[in-house]
C-alpha cells in the first residue's frame, strides 16, 4: 500500500520529526517504510507504528493490538493475573462484547502501568509509561527490545495488507 501525506493526516496530525522521516524517505509503500524503520531503529520505528494505526480501519487496530499485547503479555501476566484474566477473555475472543472490550483496555491500561513504574531501568519505565495510555499501542510502545518491536511491525504490515484477519 503506497503512503501518502494526505492518508497520515487524515485522523491525526503527524509530529514533525514523524513527517520529516517520512518525507526523506524513497519509497512511500508501506512495507518498504517498515523494513527502512526497522533497519534505522529506534524512533522510525515509533513513527512507522503511528502510521500503521493511522491507515489501518479499526478492526485492523484491534487486531493489531491484540497480536501487539500478546507480544508483551510474559511482562505483565504474573505480577497481574487478574487484569492479565479480564483483557484475555476479551483478546482471545470468548467476549467481545463492549462492555468486556472496556474492560480489558482498562486491565491492560492499568497493568501497563504497574509495570512501567516498576520497569529496571528508567529508559523502560518512560517508555512504557506512555504506552499505557493507548491500549492498541500499549503491547509495542512497552517492548523494549527491537526484535519484538519489529515483529509486531511486520505483522502490522501483514493485517495492512491482506485487509483485515485472514
Amino acid at each position: 500500500m503506497i503512503i501518502t501525506e494526505k492518508m497520515l493526516s487524515k485522523e491525526e496530525n503527524p509530529c514533525d520529526d514523524g513527517l520529516a522521516w517520512f518525507k526523506k524517505e524513497p519509497n512511500h509503500d508501506m512495507t518498504a517504510l517498515v523494513k527502512s524503520a526497522i533497519k534505522q531503529g529506534g524512533e522510525p520505528m515509533n513513527y512507522v507504528g503511528w502510521g500503521l494505526c493511522a491507515v489501518m480501519t479499526k478492526e485492523q487496530r484491534i487486531e493489531w493490538g491484540i497480536f501487539s499485547a500478546y507480544q508483551v503479555a510474559h511482562l505483565w501476566k504474573d505480577k497481574s493475573p487478574k487484569e492479565y484474566a479480564i483483557w484475555d477473555e476479551w483478546a482471545s475472543g470468548r467476549d467481545r462484547s463492549n462492555a468486556a472490550r472496556a474492560a480489558a483496555r482498562d486491565a491492560a491500561r492499568d497493568a501497563a502501568r504497574d509495570a512501567a513504574w516498576n520497569a529496571a531501568s528508567d529508559a523502560a519505565r518512560d517508555a512504557a509509561s506512555d504506552a499505557a495510555w493507548n491500549a492498541a499501542r500499549a503491547a509495542a510502545w512497552n517492548a523494549a527490545h527491537n526484535k519484538t518491536l519489529a515483529k509486531i511491525l511486520r505483522y502490522g504490515v501483514k493485517i495492512l495488507n491482506e485487509g483485515g484477519r485472514r
